[in-house]
């Protein structure tokens, strides 16, 4: 039992560090949020952040009730999931923080290498969004 003490104690500094490390990057979209919204909501939204990037599996993903489980810890999953629930709920929340973040990120990129004189690129993959059924009907 005292063998695990180690490796737990490197598994939270690895969770701390990863924590400093995305405050930092996503400092300016926090900071936004709080603005708009409670700041438990804001602490909600990094934890489920962290959660995803954490525990994210690429074949099977991620259930809602998993990641509230993560979010708080497994006895408490309705509790995160009801979280999560009154982030994407709350009518002052909207996709669009997360859309002008990174438009805002994209955009200083694309300054910093015109200013380092590289030429920035996109990919283009040629996918197109699809109609939604009921106007494909109409059309």
């Amino acid at each position: 039992m005292y063998k695990d003490k180690p490796k737990e104690t490197e598994k939270q500094e690895r969770t701390r560090e990863l924590e400093k490390k995305l405050v930092k990057e996503l400092w300016s979209l926090l900071v936004g949020m709080k603005q708009r919204v409670d700041r438990r909501l804001v602490t909600t939204f990094l934890g489920l952040v962290m959660v995803i990037l954490i525990h994210r599996h690429r074949t099977h993903g991620l259930l809602l009730s998993e990641l509230g489980g993560y979010l708080l810890e497994p006895g408490h999953c309705q509790a995160g999931t009801k979280r999560i629930s009154n982030l994407w709920h709350n009518q002052k929340w909207e996709a669009t923080l997360i859309e002008e973040y990174l438009w805002q990120q994209g955009s200083q990129k694309v300054k910093e290498w015109w200013g380092a004189a590289e030429r920035p690129l996109v990919i283009w993959d040629e996918s197109v969004l699809e109609k939604p059924e009921s106007l494909q009907a109409e059309g």
